[in-house]
Formats: structure tokens, C-alpha cells, sequence
């Protein structure tokens, strides 16, 4: 189906009907948009159009150029005169014209390379469905010692499901490298070896709600929902269990054999420009880190994510969330645990929602709650 958002350069079809000749330039035009509209659904955009071009300077050849009529035969007598000239001067200072040529080809190339990588960067986390509703909940302090952070208390997902109806869904990721998450061995049960692995993490069923992986013969709404299970990629899946179905197998973490991980599904890898970079996904599912973690507001480990209404008005729910959360359960806490001067860290507190497509491009501090704890007791 051709895209309406896609078309040939116009460039290129103006350079193309100015030296093709005219009997064949109907047949011509129509080949090349065909072509076009056929590289539009392998390829980029991008490179579907250079492909346009580099059809349209391949027609440069005596069967296709139409013959200029005599009225512009002036016109190529100065042309080839021009071009005459130029070539003598090139030859003419050779040493000048190669730093010349270089430098202007070195210029072009790192232009291009330039925006090639810009167009990539921009290009991070718009693959998932809905990714302009998609956001991730982030806390900003102004006071003493400026920072962000998005590592917030279990608890805040569940209050932003039930108290704000302009949040659709909302999900937790946690992986943290205090609780070993850096790296984890793993095998199978049938195994003795250990191989030690990277890209674990610790989410629930409403961020694989979110996110919307892409399952391989699995449904999604399953996937997480029990304690010890987990989802894996299938890069991984082929490498533990090569020529096998995985799903409804184990993998056991760090030799506790005594609670293997269920394996639930297998997804796609996901893409290289994407934030969300783990080829484990172990539940949240009756997990607790520390006791009662789930409903505490003292452990900043877990990152919150929503996925909002069409519409909403995203400024005026994150100001909403910050007096109905930050100045209600978040001061309670401080002020139960002791801390001095709560109510002036709280006020100079607020929360924010950063867009899921911006998470690379703007990533945050790192000793936010540390410079909370330092103006605390300050």
C-alpha cells in the first residue's frame, strides 16, 4: 500500500524530466515510483529515496537523454567551456585542488555521518505501541544540591493505579545493582556448569502491559503474573535451550536450586535503540527485597512507569501527583522516620513525567537521595 507520508523527492523527478526524453518518460516515471514504493516497505525512507536518486542519475546515459534544441545550444557551448576551464585549473595545481576536493568531500561525509547518528538517536524508544502516552515517573528536588532521580518506593505504583483515573496502566521495573542485578549465574537444571550473564531485571505484569514486547506464541497478560516466573530473549533462549520449546522449563539463578525461575514466554530481542536493554524478566510477583518493601515508603529502588489516557494533560497530572502523594504519604514517612526540616525538603520536591522516547537522550543523577538525606539533617 503506498504511504501517504512517502513520496519520491521532488528533486529528483524534476532533474529526471529535464534531460530524459519525452517518448519514454511516462514508462520511465512509473517504473522508478514502483521501485520506490517497494523499497518504502523493506527499507527506511531515507535510503528508499538515495535509491530514487541513484536511479535517476543511472538514466544519464545517451538512450535517455532527449536531444536540446539549437536555442540551447549557447547555453552548451558556455557549459563545456566552463568545464573545459575547470578541468585545466584542477590539473593545473594539483596539490591545491586534491586538499580542496578532500576537504569539501571530508565535509560532506562528516555531515552526513553526523546526521545519520542524530536521526538514530531521535529514532530511541518510538517502537512501542502508544510510545507518546508512554512515561516515566521521575522526581525533581530544587532545594540545596539540584538533582532527579526516578528510583522511588514500591508503593507509588499501586497509589498511582488507584487514585488517578488519567493513568490507563502502571508498572514497576527494578534493577538495582545493590541487590546483585549487575550480574547473575545462571543454568539449567540439568546442568552443572554455571555461565555467568548480564541484562536481568525485576518487573511486573502492568510494565510488560506497557512496554508490549513482542511474544513469541505466548499470551502477554500471563507472562509475569506468578511468583518465580520469568520471560527470556530468544537470543537467550536458543543459547540455554538450543532446537527445545523453553517454554515451561526452569533456569536456576545464582545455584538456588531450591527455587528455580519458571520460564513463561519468550520475546524478541528488543532493538538496539531502545532504553530497555535485558534479555531476563523475572517477575515482581510476590517478591519482596526487604520486609513489607511493598507497602513502605522508605526503599527508593523501584522505577515507576504509566501509560495515560489520550488527552491528558500530563503537567497538571504530575502536579497532582505531587500533592497528592510527595505532601501526603512521602512527608508522613520522613517526619515518622526523624527527619529534620521534611516539610522544607518536600516543598522544594516535586514530581514529574518524563516521555519513554526521551529516557536516552535525558538521563538522570544518580545521588538524588543522597543529596535528600544530606539537606535533611542539614
Amino acid at each position: 500500500m503506498k504511504s501517504i507520508n512517502h513520496k519520491p523527492p521532488k528533486l529528483a523527478q524534476k532533474v529526471l524530466l529535464s534531460f530524459l526524453r519525452e517518448e519514454i518518460s511516462e514508462e520511465v516515471q512509473g517504473d522508478l515510483e514502483e521501485k520506490f514504493f517497494s523499497n518504502i516497505k523493506k527499507i527506511s525512507p531515507f535510503w528508499a529515496k538515495l535509491s530514487y536518486w541513484y536511479q535517476v542519475l543511472n538514466y544519464l546515459r545517451p538512450f535517455a537523454i532527449k536531444k536540446f534544441n539549437s536555442r540551447n545550444s549557447n547555453y552548451l557551448t558556455i557549459y563545456k567551456h566552463n568545464i573545459k576551464i575547470s578541468w585545466r585549473s584542477l590539473t593545473k595545481h594539483k596539490i591545491y585542488s586534491i586538499i580542496k576536493i578532500g576537504g569539501l568531500a571530508s565535509g560532506i561525509a562528516a555531515s552526513l555521518l553526523i546526521g545519520l547518528y542524530i536521526k538514530y538517536s531521535l529514532s530511541y524508544d518510538k517502537h512501542y505501541p502508544d510510545f507518546d502516552l508512554l512515561y516515566r515517573v521521575i522526581g525533581v528536588y530544587d532545594g540545596a544540591g539540584p538533582a532527579k532521580s526516578s528510583y522511588y518506593p514500591a508503593a507509588l505504583e499501586s497509589f498511582l493505579k488507584s487514585d488517578f483515573p488519567e493513568i490507563e496502566v502502571a508498572g514497576r521495573l527494578m534493577g538495582n545493582e545493590l541487590i546483585g542485578m549487575s550480574g547473575i549465574m545462571v543454568k539449567r537444571p540439568d546442568e552443572i556448569k554455571n555461565i555467568y550473564e548480564v541484562g536481568f531485571v525485576f518487573l511486573d505484569q502492568g510494565l510488560l502491559d506497557i512496554l508490549k514486547p513482542n511474544f513469541v506464541n505466548v499470551n502477554l497478560s500471563q507472562v509475569l503474573s506468578e511468583p518465580f516466573s520469568m520471560a527470556i530473549s530468544k537470543s537467550k533462549a536458543e543459547k540455554f535451550f538450543p532446537n527445545e520449546n523453553p517454554i515451561g522449563k526452569s533456569l536456576i539463578l545464582n545455584n538456588d536450586e531450591k527455587q528455580p525461575y519458571v520460564i513463561k514466554g519468550v520475546f524478541e530481542d528488543f532493538p538496539a535503540a531502545s532504553f530497555f536493554q535485558y534479555d531476563f524478566l523475572l517477575t515482581l510477583a510476590g517478591t519482596e527485597f526487604w520486609t513489607g518493601d511493598r507497602n513502605s515508603w522508605k526503599t527508593n529502588i523501584h522505577q515507576t512507569f504509566i501509560k495515560v489516557l489520550p488527552g491528558t494533560n500530563t503537567p497538571l497530572l504530575a502536579s497532582k501527583i505531587t500533592e497528592d502523594i510527595a505532601k501526603t504519604y512521602m512527608l508522613a514517612s520522613m517526619r515518622n522516620a526523624g527527619m529534620i526540616n521534611a516539610e522544607e525538603i518536600i516543598n522544594n520536591f516535586r514530581f514529574k513525567l518524563q516521555p519513554v522516547k526521551d529516557i536516552y537522550l535525558y538521563p538522570l543523577d544518580t545521588h538524588f537521595h543522597e543529596v535528600l538525606a544530606n539537606a535533611s539533617h542539614s
